[in-house]
């Protein structure tokens, strides 16, 4: 892992019920700060123009899905930024509720 450039998809399949319980979705969180999806995304709830959406294949199926793309900041490691998120992911994991899934999709 010499790069942090990623996404993970994230599969929801019910559970957020309106646009305040999807903003407080949290994206990461430890003992000093959160940051929750209403603080890096646009929540609305309304018609859209839908362009292009993202799904999950597998041989068996496909699956409707987000994409949370994360890029390190300038100037910091590279490698010790991975190996963070790696771990914030898998505590992560282990506090989601069962209907969500989370891969990485790619990690270079």
């Amino acid at each position: 892992m010499d790069d942090t450039h990623g996404k993970i998809s994230v599969h929801i399949n019910h559970g957020l019920q309106d646009i305040e319980s999807i903003g407080n979705f949290p994206i990461i969180s430890d003992q000093k700060t959160s940051i929750y999806l209403r603080d890096i995304a646009n929540i609305i709830s309304g018609p859209i123009d839908i362009r292009s959406y993202y799904t999950l294949s597998n041989s068996t199926e496909q699956k409707d899905a987000v994409f949370l793309g994360i890029a390190k900041l300038k100037g910091t490691n590279s490698v010790i930024t991975v190996e963070k998120l790696l771990e914030r992911i898998e505590e992560l994991r282990k506090k989601m509720p069962k209907n969500i899934e989370m891969h990485i999709i790619q990690n270079e």
